[in-house]
Protein backbone atom coordinates (compact mmCIF):
# COMPACT_ATOMS: atom_id res chain seq x y z
CA UNK A 1 0.00 0.00 0.00
CA UNK A 2 1.37 3.39 -1.04
CA UNK A 3 0.15 6.27 1.12
CA UNK A 4 -0.36 9.56 -0.73
CA UNK A 5 -1.53 12.82 0.81
CA UNK A 6 -3.68 15.10 -1.34
CA UNK A 7 -3.75 18.67 -0.05
CA UNK A 8 -6.62 20.21 -1.97
CA UNK A 9 -9.90 22.06 -1.67
CA UNK A 10 -11.05 21.13 -5.19
CA UNK A 11 -13.36 18.11 -4.95
CA UNK A 12 -13.40 17.69 -8.73
CA UNK A 13 -9.60 17.48 -8.82
CA UNK A 14 -9.54 15.01 -5.93
CA UNK A 15 -11.91 12.71 -7.83
CA UNK A 16 -9.82 13.00 -11.00
CA UNK A 17 -6.62 12.20 -9.11
CA UNK A 18 -8.16 9.12 -7.52
CA UNK A 19 -9.58 7.99 -10.85
CA UNK A 20 -6.25 8.45 -12.62
CA UNK A 21 -4.52 6.22 -10.07
CA UNK A 22 -7.14 3.50 -9.60
CA UNK A 23 -4.87 0.98 -11.35
CA UNK A 24 -2.46 0.80 -8.41
CA UNK A 25 -2.62 0.05 -4.72
CA UNK A 26 -2.68 3.66 -3.56
CA UNK A 27 -4.24 4.86 -0.32
CA UNK A 28 -5.20 8.54 -0.44
CA UNK A 29 -5.80 10.85 2.49
CA UNK A 30 -7.23 14.32 1.95
CA UNK A 31 -6.57 17.56 3.78
CA UNK A 32 -7.30 21.17 2.76
CA UNK A 33 -4.42 23.43 1.78
CA UNK A 34 -3.43 25.89 4.54
CA UNK A 35 -5.22 23.84 7.22
CA UNK A 36 -3.29 22.96 10.39
CA UNK A 37 -1.27 19.84 9.64
CA UNK A 38 -2.18 17.57 12.53
CA UNK A 39 -1.67 14.44 10.43
CA UNK A 40 1.42 12.29 10.78
CA UNK A 41 2.54 13.36 7.34
CA UNK A 42 5.94 11.69 7.65
CA UNK A 43 4.12 8.45 6.76
CA UNK A 44 3.23 9.56 3.23
CA UNK A 45 5.22 8.34 0.26
CA UNK A 46 4.21 11.35 -1.85
CA UNK A 47 2.35 14.63 -1.37
CA UNK A 48 0.16 16.28 -4.00
CA UNK A 49 -0.35 20.00 -3.30
CA UNK A 50 -3.25 21.49 -5.24
CA UNK A 51 -3.25 25.30 -5.27
CA UNK A 52 -5.74 25.57 -8.14
CA UNK A 53 -8.16 28.43 -7.68
CA UNK A 54 -6.24 29.89 -4.73
CA UNK A 55 -5.03 33.48 -4.68
CA UNK A 56 -1.26 33.19 -4.51
CA UNK A 57 -0.26 36.81 -5.10
CA UNK A 58 -0.84 37.31 -1.39
CA UNK A 59 0.24 33.96 0.00
CA UNK A 60 0.67 34.84 3.68
CA UNK A 61 -2.06 32.45 4.79
CA UNK A 62 -0.26 29.57 3.05
CA UNK A 63 3.15 30.23 4.56
CA UNK A 64 2.94 27.96 7.62
CA UNK A 65 1.48 25.13 5.54
CA UNK A 66 4.26 25.38 2.95
CA UNK A 67 7.06 25.61 5.50
CA UNK A 68 5.90 22.46 7.25
CA UNK A 69 5.63 20.65 3.92
CA UNK A 70 9.16 21.83 3.05
CA UNK A 71 10.60 20.14 6.13
CA UNK A 72 9.55 16.69 4.88
CA UNK A 73 11.60 14.24 2.86
CA UNK A 74 8.64 13.01 0.81
CA UNK A 75 8.59 14.10 -2.84
CA UNK A 76 5.84 16.57 -3.66
CA UNK A 77 3.92 17.33 -6.83
CA UNK A 78 2.44 20.80 -7.35
CA UNK A 79 -0.93 21.00 -9.09
CA UNK A 80 -2.09 24.38 -10.40
CA UNK A 81 -4.17 26.02 -13.10
CA UNK A 82 -2.35 27.10 -16.29
CA UNK A 83 -3.12 30.76 -15.66
CA UNK A 84 -1.43 30.54 -12.23
CA UNK A 85 1.99 29.66 -13.63
CA UNK A 86 3.36 33.20 -13.67
CA UNK A 87 2.20 34.06 -10.15
CA UNK A 88 3.41 30.72 -8.79
CA UNK A 89 6.87 31.19 -10.28
CA UNK A 90 7.12 34.68 -8.80
CA UNK A 91 5.61 34.10 -5.37
CA UNK A 92 6.17 30.46 -4.45
CA UNK A 93 9.77 29.98 -5.53
CA UNK A 94 11.13 30.44 -2.01
CA UNK A 95 8.16 29.39 0.09
CA UNK A 96 7.40 26.04 -1.50
CA UNK A 97 9.84 23.40 -2.70
CA UNK A 98 8.40 20.86 -5.13
CA UNK A 99 9.73 18.10 -7.37
CA UNK A 100 7.20 18.08 -10.21
CA UNK A 101 4.50 20.40 -11.60
CA UNK A 102 1.33 19.49 -13.44
CA UNK A 103 -1.49 21.69 -14.72
CA UNK A 104 -5.04 20.91 -13.70
CA UNK A 105 -6.16 20.35 -17.29
CA UNK A 106 -3.62 17.51 -17.66
CA UNK A 107 -4.57 15.36 -14.67
CA UNK A 108 -6.11 12.53 -16.68
CA UNK A 109 -3.28 12.45 -19.24
CA UNK A 110 -0.16 12.99 -17.15
CA UNK A 111 -0.70 12.64 -13.40
CA UNK A 112 -0.16 8.89 -13.09
CA UNK A 113 3.10 8.97 -15.04
CA UNK A 114 4.44 11.85 -12.99
CA UNK A 115 3.55 10.09 -9.73
CA UNK A 116 5.30 6.91 -10.85
CA UNK A 117 8.36 8.92 -11.90
CA UNK A 118 8.65 10.56 -8.46
CA UNK A 119 8.16 7.26 -6.63
CA UNK A 120 10.79 5.51 -8.74
CA UNK A 121 13.21 8.41 -8.25
CA UNK A 122 12.80 8.21 -4.48
CA UNK A 123 13.23 4.42 -4.51
CA UNK A 124 16.44 4.67 -6.54
CA UNK A 125 17.91 7.17 -4.08
CA UNK A 126 17.04 4.92 -1.14
CA UNK A 127 18.56 1.89 -2.87
CA UNK A 128 21.82 3.80 -3.25
CA UNK A 129 22.13 4.00 0.55
CA UNK A 130 21.70 7.74 0.90
CA UNK A 131 20.78 10.14 3.65
CA UNK A 132 18.18 12.45 2.09
CA UNK A 133 16.84 15.73 3.44
CA UNK A 134 14.82 17.41 0.69
CA UNK A 135 17.39 18.33 -2.01
CA UNK A 136 20.39 17.42 0.12
CA UNK A 137 21.63 13.89 -0.62
CA UNK A 138 24.60 12.30 1.13
CA UNK A 139 25.57 9.11 -0.68
CA UNK A 140 27.07 6.76 1.89
CA UNK A 141 28.40 4.32 -0.68
CA UNK A 142 30.18 6.90 -2.82
CA UNK A 143 31.10 9.39 -0.05
CA UNK A 144 29.46 12.13 -2.10
CA UNK A 145 27.29 15.12 -1.22
CA UNK A 146 24.91 16.79 -3.64
CA UNK A 147 22.41 19.63 -3.21
CA UNK A 148 19.86 20.40 -5.88
CA UNK A 149 21.58 17.78 -8.03
CA UNK A 150 24.97 19.54 -7.91
CA UNK A 151 27.96 17.80 -6.38
CA UNK A 152 29.78 19.46 -3.46
CA UNK A 153 33.35 18.42 -2.70
CA UNK A 154 34.03 17.63 0.96
CA UNK A 155 37.15 16.58 2.79
CA UNK A 156 36.97 13.22 4.56
CA UNK A 157 36.53 14.82 7.99
CA UNK A 158 33.86 17.22 6.69
CA UNK A 159 32.02 14.24 5.23
CA UNK A 160 32.25 12.24 8.47
CA UNK A 161 31.12 15.23 10.51
CA UNK A 162 28.11 15.89 8.28
CA UNK A 163 27.24 12.17 8.15
CA UNK A 164 27.17 11.91 11.94
CA UNK A 165 24.94 14.96 12.29
CA UNK A 166 22.55 13.86 9.50
CA UNK A 167 22.23 10.39 11.01
CA UNK A 168 21.15 11.96 14.30
CA UNK A 169 18.80 14.86 13.47
CA UNK A 170 17.94 17.17 16.37
CA UNK A 171 20.56 15.55 18.61
CA UNK A 172 23.12 17.89 20.16
CA UNK A 173 26.76 16.75 20.08
CA UNK A 174 29.33 18.41 22.27
CA UNK A 175 32.62 19.39 20.69
CA UNK A 176 34.44 16.71 22.68
CA UNK A 177 31.91 14.12 21.59
CA UNK A 178 32.42 15.08 17.95
CA UNK A 179 36.18 14.93 18.41
CA UNK A 180 36.03 11.41 19.80
CA UNK A 181 33.57 10.11 17.18
CA UNK A 182 35.02 11.76 14.08
CA UNK A 183 38.70 12.24 14.92
CA UNK A 184 39.14 9.39 17.43
CA UNK A 185 40.16 9.20 21.06
CA UNK A 186 43.86 9.45 20.23
CA UNK A 187 43.46 12.87 18.57
CA UNK A 188 45.41 15.54 20.45
CA UNK A 189 43.90 18.64 18.88
CA UNK A 190 41.57 20.94 20.77
CA UNK A 191 37.87 21.60 20.35
CA UNK A 192 38.68 24.49 18.02
CA UNK A 193 39.32 21.83 15.37
CA UNK A 194 35.58 21.10 15.33
CA UNK A 195 34.72 24.79 14.99
CA UNK A 196 37.09 25.20 12.04
CA UNK A 197 35.65 22.18 10.22
CA UNK A 198 32.06 23.26 10.89
CA UNK A 199 32.83 26.71 9.51
CA UNK A 200 34.34 25.20 6.37
CA UNK A 201 31.45 22.77 6.01
CA UNK A 202 28.87 25.53 6.28
CA UNK A 203 30.73 27.59 3.68
CA UNK A 204 30.15 24.81 1.16
CA UNK A 205 26.41 24.49 1.75
CA UNK A 206 23.56 26.64 0.43
CA UNK A 207 20.39 27.93 2.08
CA UNK A 208 18.43 26.59 3.87
CA UNK A 209 20.87 23.80 4.76
CA UNK A 210 23.44 26.22 6.17
CA UNK A 211 20.96 27.21 8.87
CA UNK A 212 20.11 23.57 9.62
CA UNK A 213 23.64 23.08 10.96
CA UNK A 214 23.03 24.83 14.24
CA UNK A 215 25.45 25.94 16.92
CA UNK A 216 24.21 25.19 20.45
CA UNK A 217 25.81 27.84 22.61
CA UNK A 218 28.36 26.58 25.13
CA UNK A 219 27.70 22.97 24.06
CA UNK A 220 28.35 22.05 20.44
CA UNK A 221 26.42 21.41 17.24
CA UNK A 222 23.33 19.73 15.86
CA UNK A 223 21.52 19.18 12.57
CA UNK A 224 17.93 20.39 12.70
CA UNK A 225 15.97 19.74 9.46
CA UNK A 226 13.03 21.91 10.53
CA UNK A 227 12.53 25.14 8.56
CA UNK A 228 12.35 28.18 10.81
Amino acid sequence: MINILIASQENDHIKKIQAACDKDDFLFEICPVSAPLNLNIEDYKLIIIDISGLEINDNGHLRDFFLKINALNSPRLLLLDPDQAGAASKNLGILLKFDEVIFSDRIEEELYLRIMFLLSLMDSKQQENCLIFRDLVLNLDKYELSINGEGIELTYKEYELLKLLLENPNKVFSRNNLLSKVWGYDFYGGSRTVDVHMRRLRSKLVAPYIDMLKTVRNVGYMFSPEFS
